[in-house]
């Protein structure tokens, strides 16, 4: 581990000499390690980025380049989530973005969740942009859930403002069911209005199951669950 942290890429060079099975052991960690110190040099090495200077043994396309690809990618990811998304949709990384742009999200969100939220507004495709926007609103919720709500109330697109409202009363009802489902009524997709407030009710009930019951006894939005 040392070894790792100090000078991945001579480590790099001794894990190529070794067995496969102390190479599957080893990979993910080194990667990681990598990643957080020089991103694109273990991109490269892990072939999850193409070209570039790095030289010395490569690894072997297979389980063992698998793993190290994905260490290294999420490591990236959770370190540095402006750059891994600069990456993802400029340069050779596009193809790791719509499995990656969740991770993103959540990750850029811990550090600025305002920025966060500009980028995911910019996002071109429905489906990647639905999932930042879900993941930023459901990280802002556990840490600051009245700026989450207030970015929520001012989003201006009726579809992303239904995906974060999801969310967001997803996420809060494990400790504020009651507001969780007020604001769970606000989604204007019944479909996904019905969803959120399923999982809603089903918290409330395990907190106060009389309070959750007379809920969905007199609001409107949930006379589908009575």
């Amino acid at each position: 581990g040392s070894w790792m942290r100090r000078d991945p890429q001579v480590a790099a060079e001794w894990l190529a000499e070794r067995p496969v099975e102390i190479q599957l052991a080893l990979v993910g960690k080194l990667a990681s390690e990598w990643a957080r110190k020089d991103p694109q040099a273990a991109l490269i090495w892990s072939r999850a980025m193409t070209g570039g200077p790095l030289t010395g043994p490569q690894l072997a396309f297979g389980p063992v380049q698998r793993r190290a690809m994905d260490a290294a990618v999420g490591s990236f990811v959770s370190s540095d989530p402006e750059a891994a998304a600069v990456w993802m949709t400029t340069g050779s990384g596009r193809e790791y973005f719509p499995q990656r742009v969740a991770s993103i999200a959540s990750s850029w969100t811990l550090i600025d969740p305002m920025s966060a939220a500009v980028w995911a507004a910019a996002i071109a495709k429905d489906r990647d942009r639905d999932a930042a926007v879900g993941a930023i609103s459901s990280t802002w919720t556990r840490s600051d859930p009245l700026e989450a709500l207030q970015w929520v109330q001012g989003i201006q697109r009726a579809s992303d403002r239904n995906t974060a409202l999801s969310s967001f009363g997803s996420t809060l009802a494990a400790s504020d069911p009651e507001l969780a489902a007020y604001w769970s009524s606000q989604i204007s997709e019944r479909p996904l209005r019905d969803a959120t407030l399923s999982r809603v009710v089903s918290q409330w009930k395990s907190i106060n199951p009389g309070a959750a019951a007379q809920f969905v006894k007199t609001a409107p939005a949930a006379a589908f669950l009575r």
